[in-house]
């Protein structure tokens, strides 16, 4: 079983508006900045915003980025990404002794440590999160405990 969850910006919205509004504006932003060419640094600065915006859309807001902050699951893996500019904490099923769930906290115990992986997103999306975690973490007979 192979599953990707986007955690999204932190917020209510879901992440395909997030991702089609940032794109959008970034579209705004190019378009301002072809009408201002002629006053040259104000129009190559405007067209500079609207590219970093798209790009970053892309790069956050896409199950197919590895920068984007996401849950991935599969039957030998579980990666947590919290957000673009950190790096994913990647553990095997076979290490982990015991996930214990907090509001938008999840801890991973191992043998001789817990990760604390901390996160931001809509309560939908941290359920939906929980749920796949568990049914895995069930599958593997791995014990979860709800903090």
């Amino acid at each position: 079983m192979k599953q990707t969850i986007l955690l999204g910006n932190g917020g209510p919205i879901s992440v395909a508006f997030t991702m089609w509004g940032t794109i959008f504006l970034g579209l705004t932003f190019i378009a301002n900045g072809i009408s201002y060419l002629d006053s040259e640094t104000f129009g190559i600065f405007l067209l500079m915003i609207g590219i970093l915006a798209i790009i970053y859309s892309l790069l956050a807001f896409t199950k197919f980025s590895k920068l984007s902050p996401k849950v991935k699951l599969n039957d030998s893996h579980l990666i947590l990404r919290s957000s673009v500019i950190k790096k994913p904490m990647i553990f095997t099923w076979a290490e982990i002794r015991k996930i214990r769930f907090h509001s938008y906290q999840i801890d991973i115990i191992l043998d001789k440590e817990t990760i604390e992986f901390t996160y931001r997103t809509n309560s939908k999306i941290s359920v939906k999160i929980k749920e796949a975690i568990r049914d895995i973490a069930d599958s593997k007979n791995i014990e979860s405990l709800d903090g």
